[in-house]
């Protein structure tokens, strides 16, 4: 076999190789076009990314599967199971604010009815928000800089264990879709605002689950 035909074939296997690549990464996208129509009917502020997508599945198969099964994109069966059943209350719910650290969100419940569900970004590695039932120990309305952290405002912030506190931030981007604080529940402004107006002295802030991607 010549120099030239061995090019050739070389150049004819690169492009079905490249080809399947591209078809691939197509029909992936497709599957994650479907998921997010889908996720945006239970979850109106979901977003197009993968790290969305992943959150988003867990926390709809938490609501109506009642499994926890990991960062994994919805796939088609699930869908359509899901379209056919209604949400209900995950295991361990209790009346007040609950925080699930394996999905990355939380609600907020009363008298057994889920009202409210946020996305949330909590403790990174070394840094894991504390499991445990808890009330607000003290609570601040407005700005408050981290005594811990210099530099770092929260917005609103409720204290519920020691220096853990659920709060807003200067931008909701910093509300990431995987654990990205120093311990506290990072939420986006108006969700915070939201628990502001239902929350009292009683009212019991549940932190429960651990993130694994």
């Amino acid at each position: 076999m010549s120099f030239l035909s061995k090019n050739i074939i070389l150049v004819i296997l690169s492009t079905f190789f490249l080809s399947g690549i591209f078809l691939s990464s197509q029909a992936q996208a497709s599957v994650n076009d479907e998921v997010y129509i889908f996720l945006k009917t239970i979850l109106p502020e979901a977003k197009n990314s993968n790290a969305e997508l992943r959150r988003g599945s867990c926390i709809v198969r938490e609501l109506y599967l009642k499994e926890s099964s990991g960062l994994v994109i919805l796939n088609p069966l699930e869908i359509e199971n899901i379209k056919n059943l209604e949400m209900s209350l995950p295991n361990g719910s209790i009346d007040g604010v609950n925080i699930i650290l394996n999905c990355q969100y939380g609600y907020y419940q009363k008298n057994g009815e889920i009202l409210k569900i946020f996305i949330v970004s909590t403790g990174r590695r070394g840094l894991e928000t504390k499991n445990g039932v808890f009330t607000v120990h003290y609570q601040y309305n407005g700005w408050w800089e981290s005594t811990l952290y210099p530099g770092s405002w929260l917005y609103r912030p409720k204290y519920f264990y020691r220096g853990m506190a659920l709060h807003g931030l200067k931008s909701n981007l910093g509300v990431k879709a995987y654990p990205d604080s120093h311990g506290c529940v990072r939420l986006e402004k108006k969700y915070i605002d939201y628990l502001w107006k239902v929350m009292d002295k009683e009212t019991k802030v549940s932190i429960r689950g651990k993130y694994n991607l």
